[in-house]
């Protein structure tokens, strides 16, 4: 053990996997986007194109064309069509950490049983649907 801590850096780099989940994304004409209103974790991959997206829709919703109600309006309109999308990434993020990161003993065995097993006809299938949450094709 002494040896091992001798190899470690005096700084190690440490790092959480983690979501943001606000309870409201808009206040007045203020607004969180992106990852400061619905951080997605790593896992769930899909954090740049959630971002984008949803920045897209937002400058639709306060375009030229948007609600004669003004921007408070058209934030609530935001919020109401895009948390949604938001939240289904990110419970398909917690259902990826539970996968990559096992609780325990028996859960990182059965994840290695699982890993090994995936080269079988549909085994792969079953996996991604598991992880998805969803039909995989």
């Amino acid at each position: 053990m002494d040896r091992l801590l001798e190899l470690c850096p005096e700084y190690p780099y440490d790092d959480v996997v983690a979501q943001t989940i606000m309870p409201v994304w808009h206040r007045g004409a203020t607004v969180l986007v992106g990852d400061a209103g619905g951080a997605v974790s790593l896992l769930a991959g899909q954090g740049g194109s959630l971002a984008i997206a949803g920045g897209a829709l937002l400058g639709d919703l306060l375009g030229p064309a948007s609600s004669p109600d003004g921007v408070s309006a058209a934030l609530g309109v935001f919020e109401e069509r895009w948390r949604p999308q938001v939240e289904a990434a990110q419970k398909a993020g917690r259902r990826a950490a539970r996968s990559f990161l096992p609780a325990n003993r028996v859960q990182r065995l059965a994840r290695r049983w699982v890993i090994r097993a995936t080269h079988l006809p549909g085994v792969d299938r079953l996996v991604a649907r598991q992880i998805l949450g969803q039909t995989v094709k």
